[in-house]
């Protein structure tokens, strides 16, 4: 639990002073139990699945959208459909920092990431 304290502090100061900062409070909580539920649950899986077949690279991918994916519907059930413009523009911000992490590590453009 000592692990998630770090975790708080890094998503206050990506949060303060930016257009999801008034709801900092409920975001990070919300996200902290997300990383411990979901930590388990992935961590759990991952190493069934390394034991069982003897490598964790395989289902690794697919634990990875789905995390996203449940991650994805936590930010729905906390913001909803009807946000604002400017909730939703920094909510989109994240996933395309996500598609440039992805470029960068497998040294692709961002069209052949989307594509």
């Amino acid at each position: 639990m000592a692990t998630l304290v770090p975790i708080g502090w890094l998503l206050w100061s990506l949060i303060a002073g930016g257009a999801l900062a008034g709801s900092a409070p409920l975001l990070i909580a919300g996200s902290l139990v997300f990383v411990v539920v979901a930590g388990l649950i992935i961590a759990a899986v991952a190493g069934y699945m390394a034991g069982l077949i003897g490598s964790s690279n395989s289902p690794l991918s697919g634990i990875g959208i789905l995390s996203i994916v449940a991650a994805s519907l936590l930010l729905v059930g906390l913001f909803g459909r009807e946000s604002p413009a400017v909730t939703t523009q920094a909510l989109i911000g994240g996933t395309l920092l996500f598609f440039l992490l992805v470029g960068l590590l497998y040294r692709r453009t961002m069209n052949a990431v989307h594509g």
